[in-house]
């Protein structure tokens, strides 16, 4: 799934606070896969599944 966001301000917290939630609630990583200047950056974001028997 891609989600585009453009704006010009902001304070910033949106990408810390979903790296503390995936990281710290769902047991996932969240890495930055692309970033250039002018065209955006693109996030990875790997969750685990549990399986439940």
């Amino acid at each position: 799934m891609l989600v585009s966001v453009l704006k010009k301000r902001g304070w910033g917290l949106g990408l810390t606070l979903a790296k503390r939630i995936i990281e710290n609630y769902h047991n996932g990583k969240l890495f930055v896969k692309s970033s250039e200047i002018g065209k955006g950056t693109t996030f990875r974001i790997v969750l685990t599944a549990d399986v439940i028997e």
